[in-house]
């Protein structure tokens, strides 16, 4: 069974995203980015698969992989700022 290890950067800075969402398409494994941005996804079907990373005030992003038949992959997974619409017209209406 394969490997994927990688790290999640914010862009432009290329901070590391801790604490982002990582999940494996073919498993539907899910796994959360250590203190450092870095994650590891194990028992993976050698083949094509799809890489699916998180994280608030960041879009979503896809990632097409191969998971090798032997050994690991290394993943670099640069996110980008979430674009938000935010209009303020004064407080919020009374519920």
């Amino acid at each position: 069974m394969g490997r994927v290890r990688g790290l999640v950067v914010g862009k432009p800075s290329l901070c590391r995203l801790a604490r982002t969402e990582v999940h494996n398409l073919s498993t539907n494994q899910m796994v959360v980015a250590d203190k450092n941005g870095e994650f590891v996804i194990s028992g993976l079907r050698p083949g094509p698969d799809t890489i699916v990373a998180r994280f608030i005030g960041y879009g979503r992003i896809s990632v097409p992989i191969t998971v090798p038949t032997s050994g690991g992959l290394s993943l670099l997974i640069p996110m980008d700022l979430e674009a938000v619409a935010y209009s303020h017209g004064g407080p919020c209406p009374a519920a």
